[in-house]
């Protein structure tokens, strides 16, 4: 099992043998949320099981054997949201029942970790007084790490690459890059970074939202949030912004000093639903937030 905290209502990644209901895959994206089960009936210990995670990513699999070659899917691939900070990873042994004792055996137990290439500790946009947009990322290691693809969504046309600029192949120290769209388009633009190793290994960054022009409301990017969010000033200069839970309690409030990209910490924030209030010269915005 992999969990994103120790608690009750955590979101997690769960596979397991069951005496009665085969073999299951479980798990559950948002925190108190509804949790989803995939099983495979007819199935019965003793197997092998296992849990992937690549990023905010996992997979089950099993096998009757162990072998490379007889590893089977099962259900899809998902994305939960978490696991880009530390989680918890375990195994556990339950009855299923209250007034019953239960034993098991569990054997040949292996935690793999692949050493991680990239880590990439910040990509942001801006938008520059509308004239182009300047995209920034950092790196705190790199392992022969080739160069950055800088890629846009072009609607239609899926992501296409606007830029290249080459990595520092291998460091333990941070890393600062830049590139600028000179050309983007009106409205929204989607930004992603597809970094190239030396051997060829692909790898992508989480997106990262710009509009370009003048939007009549402040807008807020990338939503759902991470580690962080901006908010970018629509045709009136922002003067506060209040992050609001669903209680109605203010968690955070920020008197801005005339930026036109305000980019705020939501690291600390819980898995949840906010309302990002913003005031602006003569009008007050209130903007939902999904906080991963």
């Amino acid at each position: 099992m992999f969990r994103d905290s120790i608690s009750n209502t955590s979101p997690f990644a769960f596979v397991a043998t069951t005496s009665s209901s085969g073999i299951v895959f479980e798990y559950r994206s948002v925190s108190g949320g509804s949790t989803t089960v995939v099983s495979i009936p007819s199935l019965a210990a003793p197997y092998w099981i296992e849990l992937n995670k690549s990023g905010t990513k996992y997979s089950a699999y099993i096998s009757s054997s162990g072998a490379a070659n007889s590893w089977t899917q099962i259900g899809p691939t998902v994305d939960l949201g978490f696991g880009t900070s530390p989680v918890y990873l375990g195994m556990a042994v339950t009855s299923a029942n209250n007034a019953k004792l239960s034993t098991a055996t569990i054997a040949n137990f292996t935690e793999v970790s692949s050493p991680l290439l990239i880590k990439l500790i910040s990509f942001t946009g801006t938008n520059i007084n509308n004239q182009n947009i300047l995209l920034k990322w950092a790196t705190s290691s790199e392992i022969n790490t080739n160069y950055f693809d800088v890629q846009r969504n072009d609607g239609n046309a899926g992501f296409q690459s606007i830029g290249r600029v080459n990595a520092s192949t291998n460091s333990t120290v941070q890393q600062n890059y830049s590139a600028i769209d000179y050309h983007p388009n009106p409205g929204a633009n989607l930004y992603r970074l597809m970094e190239v190793d030396l051997d060829g290994t692909i790898s992508y960054s989480p997106t990262v939202e710009v509009n370009f022009g003048i939007q009549e409301a402040p807008q807020i990017s990338p939503n759902p949030a991470s580690s962080y969010f901006v908010v970018t000033a629509g045709l009136e200069p922002i003067k506060e912004i209040s992050i609001v839970d669903v209680s109605g309690k203010v968690i955070e409030h920020i008197i801005n000093n005339g930026s036109s990209d305000i980019t705020i910490s939501s690291a600390n924030l819980i898995s949840a639903v906010y309302i990002v209030r913003i005031i602006t010269t003569s009008k007050v915005y209130q903007q939902k937030l999904f906080k991963h």
